[in-house]
């Protein structure tokens, strides 16, 4: 079964919509930003606007747009801009450089701006000139130097069009420079240097190679390395790597080999195969050439190589025109002697009778999966294609790979209940009509059939003229036996999501009108709902608001059994203070009330981000200070919130906060009357001089509380699960800095905890552990009282292959087995909704992989891709549509 790679629904990158511009946008490019979120970045020419300029935009991993509608501009200055790179800025950012054409004429000079995480400009409104220097400066690039700081290379001509030299600058976070105003020349020899691949290691080097005619006769290969300090470790003017050989070497590629040298290919003509052939090579940490080789002897054309480290091998990869139209290869070496790891002349990625052209290639992949992504033109238009070959070079899918969009079903975004039955609830948002995408529902029973519709129930049958689009669906159970599913809205405006609701039988039967309730159809978004059940057959449901036309507030509704909205028309407000209010989080008050707490910016220049609380009782009044009380407000952040009901009005609540030199886990217990319980400010959990993040928290039978959390103890990079356990006066039981979840090697995430009612209870998180090999993993363990594991001692992991990932949810029946949902790509090309069920001793219900539950067309063109610290892989791509419209389109793929 393949494993990676599946559809998402698609999202239109400048809006949720149609943009309101008329555009022609082009030469995407994307990166993580988060563990949840990715920047696309575009160049686009829009209607009455005489100049073409660059384009951001946020996603998180729901296809949410983050930043402003149509995009956020780079630079407002009235000029092209053009030939931009992006890399992150290590805080949710990021940092571009780009060609700007303010000075008029064909004279670019090379800018950068940093954008922070809210899309916001750091480095003045229109950027900072990185050269400030006579003549053109073209096609610059940035990497991070893994030193809070960033590497930027360009072409220069400031000795005349005809001399194309290379220069370099280091930045700093700040935007300073800290190497020679001008830049520091790589090379100025005679003639030109163009085509610079550049890369950067862990020990803060940059690495650069480049096509050079300084000879006036042939194009030979050089490079250099240099320090953060600006040193050149080689040949200053560049390393000639073959020393004047008589030959043309061009289109190098190269990555760092890990030990402080190069590994590289590139393509030259060869009379013997009448055309142009593949090489590699590498070079030592001093510059000496450890070997070079070629890679491919077939006849006619190979173009265009690709290189990329896998541990203790590099996977090769480029366009092939042996059999007279172009395909892709690959080929695995070794690193230690470059020798051929797969068949001589290297083997098929995709073989087929159309034309395969543009490959991207990446190795961040599962059992020693490689990743592939290309454009396939046919008399019908160009496409996106993937595929992927295990580590013998085999495909894992059919042979012509798998289409990125052509009219699919597509699912995303799930949620998951047990009911209590041996089987479960899982909901996700489908984009199987072409006008909108869809809530889908569907009942899995103990033998992992569905009961209902084998296509799932569509929960949503209204809409409008325009695109209906939804987002963030969420689901719970309530008494007795009934589903409850909320969800953002779009019928009702472009931009102005709304919230509905739908009330579910147990066989999936939708029992309110058709369509569903809407909860709140106010002006401005409401966004991101929040259900708990009221504890009598009804629910509420808390939101994000934004009515105001500035901000986001908080508001909440009650909604009885039969429908009817219990409190005033669109919502009670929670919270009006000026600031954003975010990562809300509602719980039960256990007296057909609800609680709430929030992250809250309204003193975000005194204090940074706070947090605070209200509790609203069953008829809406809000029963403790007018827009919250706030129970941690110090200088520095106070985050990422959990909450737990006390089930007696009042709540506990764990946080991450920054108060001091490190962040640190806190806790804190309010009773009904609004009163702490511990000491002003919460109780810090394990007070340890490393960073603790992410707590998750349950309540067990005897009230006492379970809390995991991420925490940075074994080192920056190597982050463990710690869990501790708490009575309801705050008195830890177990070991005083808690105990681990895994002792295993590698990173470990985004915990999730569920427990059970004999005080016995499940963890799960994401898993490094494999990443070289495998990516990123869902695993999980289950705990007894006394915090012993149950399972194997390294955690189970869930499913085949799965590479990165998305998002996923747990829930667990009264038995203790533990149910899980994910997204993955299936064999169709389709990304599907698939669970598994684990007992309470670790084995699964459904083999190793688990159960599938789950299952337009236009020339698609500059396709670009990227992997999140998070693990999930986004594509963007052009599409032309009906009119030859321009669309930035992106979908994630697992």
């Amino acid at each position: 079964m393949c494993l990676w790679g599946q559809d998402t629904d698609v999202f239109d990158i400048i809006g949720s919509n149609t943009t309101s511009y008329r555009s022609y946008n082009t030469a995407s490019q994307v990166i993580a930003s988060s563990e949840s979120e990715v920047i696309i970045g575009w160049r686009s020419a829009r209607k009455d606007v005489p100049y073409n300029n660059i384009y951001l935009q946020k996603s998180d991993l729901r296809g949410a747009l983050l930043w402003e509608k149509d995009g956020t501009p780079l630079c407002p200055y009235p000029a092209n801009q053009d030939n931009f790179s992006l890399v992150s800025d290590g805080y949710g950012g990021v940092v571009v450089v780009w060609e700007d054409y303010r000075r008029g004429g064909d004279l670019p000079a090379v800018y950068a701006q940093r954008i922070n995480l809210r899309g916001e400009p750091l480095w003045g409104r229109d950027g900072l000139q990185i050269c400030e220097q006579a003549g053109a400066q073209r096609k610059p690039q940035i990497v991070t130097d893994y030193a809070k700081g960033f590497f930027v290379v360009w072409e220069d001509y400031r000795r005349g069009q005809s001399e194309s030299d290379i220069y370099a600058q280091r930045l700093d976070l700040g935007g300073n420079v800290r190497w020679r105003k001008q830049g520091l020349p790589i090379v100025t020899a005679p003639g030109i240097q163009q085509n610079v691949t550049v890369a950067t290691d862990e020990n803060h080097h940059l690495f650069l190679m480049w096509e050079d005619f300084r000879n006036g006769i042939y194009w030979n290969l050089y490079a250099q390395k240099l320090d953060q300090q600006g040193n050149y470790f080689w040949t200053a003017g560049g390393l000639d790597i073959f020393a004047g050989v008589e030959e043309n070497h061009q289109n190098p590629a190269a990555v760092p080999d890990g030990y402080g040298g190069l590994l590289f290919v590139y393509q030259k003509y060869s009379e013997e195969t009448h055309g142009t052939d593949i090489y590699r090579g590498r070079l030592r940490a001093n510059g000496e050439l450890l070997f070079h080789f070629a890679t491919c002897y077939s006849q006619d054309e190979q173009l265009n190589p690709r290189i990329v480290k896998k541990g203790s091998k590099a996977l090769l990869c480029w366009e092939d025109r042996r059999y007279g139209n172009w395909d892709l290869y690959a080929q695995m070496i070794r690193l230690s002697d470059g020798l051929l790891e797969w068949d001589i002349n290297g083997v098929p990625v995709v073989k087929t009778p159309e034309n395969e052209r543009d490959p991207v290639v990446i190795t961040a992949t599962s059992y020693g999966y490689q990743v592939f992504s290309w454009l396939r033109t046919d008399g019908e238009g160009t496409k996106v294609f993937v595929q992927k070959l295990n580590n013998l070079g085999e495909p894992a899918w059919n042979r012509e790979g798998k289409v990125v969009c052509e009219y699919s079903n597509q699912q995303t975004e799930p949620a998951i209940l047990a009911d209590n039955q041996g089987g479960l609830w899982s909901s996700w948002t489908d984009s199987r009509n072409v006008r909108s995408a869809q809530v889908y529902l569907q009942h899995i029973n103990g033998n992992g059939l569905p009961l209902l519709d084998a296509r799932g129930v569509e929960l949503i049958a209204q809409h409008t003229d325009f695109n209906a689009r939804l987002a963030n669906p969420t689901l719970i159970a309530a008494r007795p036996g009934h589903f409850f599913v909320a969800w953002e809205d779009h019928r009702n405006g472009k931009d102005d999501p709304d919230i509905y609701i739908q009330k579910l039988s147990d066989t999936g039967a939708s029992q309110w009108r058709r369509g569903g309730i809407p909860v709140c159809m106010a002006p401005g978004e409401q966004n991101r709902p929040i259900l708990i059940d009221d504890g009598v057959g009804g629910v509420i449901v808390s939101w994000l608001d934004r009515r105001n036309g500035r901000d986001d507030n908080i508001f909440a509704q009650r909604i009885s059994s039969d429908g009817k909205l219990l409190w005033r028309s669109d919502g009670v407000q929670v919270c009006g203070a000026a600031g954003e209010q975010s990562s809300l989080r509602a719980v039960p008050d256990g007296k057909e009330g609800v609680v709430l707490c929030w992250v809250d910016a309204r003193s975000i220049i005194e204090t940074d981000f706070d947090l605070y609380i209200q509790r609203v009782d069953h008829s809406g009044e809000a029963l403790w200070e007018k827009d919250g009380k706030p129970f941690a407000k110090y200088k520095g952040l106070q985050v990422s919130p959990s909450l737990v009901s006390d089930d007696k009005g009042g709540a506990y609540i764990a946080w991450m906060d920054s108060r001091g030199e490190y962040s640190n886990i806190f806790v804190q217990h309010i009773n009904e009357f609004g009163i702490y319980e511990w000491e002003y400010g919460g109780r810090c959990l394990v007070p340890m001089p490393h960073n603790q993040r992410n707590p998750v928290m349950v309540r067990n039978f005897e009230d006492d509380l379970y809390l995991v959390w991420q925490e940075s103890r074994f080192g920056d990079g190597y982050e463990k699960l710690i869990m501790q356990c708490i009575t309801p006066n705050g008195r830890k039981l177990w070991d005083r800095n808690g105990i681990l979840v895994c002792n295993f090697q590698g990173r470990q995430a985004r915990p999730m905890i569920q427990g059970d009612a004999g005080g016995y209870f499940w963890v799960s998180w994401l898993d490094e552990r494999y990443r070289a090999s495998a990516g990123v993993q869902l695993y999980a363990q289950r705990f007894d009282i006394g915090g012993t594991f149950q399972c194997r001692a390294d955690g189970v992991p869930i499913g085949e292959s799965m590479q990165e990932w998305n998002d996923y949810g747990i829930a667990i029946n009264r038995n203790g087995y533990l149910y899980l949902t994910w997204n993955q790509q299936v064999a169709s090309g389709n990304r599907n909704v698939f669970y598994q069920k684990l007992y309470d001793d670790g084995n699964k219900k459904y083999g190793f992989a688990g159960i599938r539950i789950g299952g337009e067309t236009e020339n698609q063109l500059n396709p670009a891709i990227a992997i999140n610290h998070d693990g999930t892989v986004l594509i963007t791509w052009i599409e032309r549509g009906e009119g030859k419209k321009e669309r930035m389109l992106a979908k994630t793929a697992k």
